[in-house]
C-alpha cells in the first residue's frame, strides 16, 4: 500500500513538472517567437540570439534606444530582433503602435516605423496621410486597419508580455533571456557590451 502511495506521489509530482516545462515553453514561444514576421529583423534563424525590445513612440529614450538597435541588427545579421510596440496610454504612444502595426499589415512597417522615430513632433493626421502617400499605403485601409481586430490582438498582446516580463520602464529590453531597463538612451557600444555579456553566460 505504501508503496502505491509512494508511486502516486511521484506520478503526480512528475505531471506538476511537466505543466511547469510546457507553461515556461509556451511562455518563452509567447515571447520570443509569436509576432507577425513584419516586426522581426533577422527573422530567419530562432536558435540564435534574440532581443526583444518593447517600443513606446512618444519616448524620445525609447525612440533614440530604437535606432541603437536597429543600427546594431543591420551590422549583425546572425541576432535575431523582435519590435513589440505597445499601446502606452498618453500622449500619442497608442495611435503611433496601431498605425505602425498596420502599415505592417501592407508590408511597410519598418517604413512608418522610421517615419515617426525621426519626425520630431507628435505625429498627426497630416502627417499619417503624407507618409502614407511617400510609402505607396494605403491610407483609409491604413485607418481601418489601426482599429481592426488584428492590430488591437496584436498591441494587447505586447502589453500583457510586457507586465509579464516585470518591467516597470522603457526602454526594455530583453537581451537572450536578461531584461534591461534604462533611464536614458541605449548607446551602440553599450548594447555590443550587452550581447557579449549574455552570450558568455
Amino acid at each position: 500500500m505504501a508503496f502505491r502511495i509512494v508511486i502516486a506521489c511521484i506520478l503526480v509530482a512528475a505531471a506538476f513538472a511537466a505543466f511547469g516545462i510546457a507553461m515556461a515553453w509556451r511562455d518563452h514561444d509567447r515571447i520570443y517567437n509569436r509576432s507577425p514576421s513584419f516586426t522581426i529583423v533577422n527573422g530567419g534563424n530562432r536558435t540564435t540570439l534574440t532581443i526583444v525590445e518593447f517600443m513606446n513612440y512618444d519616448c524620445w529614450n525609447c525612440r533614440e534606444t530604437h535606432k541603437s538597435l536597429l543600427a546594431y541588427a543591420k551590422s549583425n545579421p546572425e541576432v535575431r530582433v523582435v519590435v513589440r510596440p505597445f499601446p502606452n496610454e498618453g500622449g500619442y504612444a497608442e495611435e503611433a503602435s496601431a498605425m505602425v502595426l498596420a502599415a505592417g499589415l501592407q508590408d511597410r512597417f519598418f517604413e512608418m516605423d522610421e517615419a515617426i522615430v525621426h519626425y520630431l513632433k507628435p505625429p498627426d493626421e497630416r502627417f499619417y496621410r503624407e507618409t502614407a502617400g511617400l510609402l505607396g499605403i494605403d491610407y483609409d485601409r491604413l485607418r481601418s486597419d489601426a482599429k481592426g481586430e488584428k492590430v488591437q490582438e496584436i498591441l494587447g498582446d505586447n502589453a500583457e508580455i510586457l507586465i509579464g516580463t516585470g518591467a516597470t520602464s522603457v526602454p526594455a529590453l530583453l537581451v537572450g533571456k536578461t531584461l534591461h531597463q534604462f533611464d536614458k538612451p541605449l548607446t551602440l557600444n553599450e548594447l555590443i557590451r550587452m550581447v557579449a555579456a549574455e552570450r558568455a553566460r
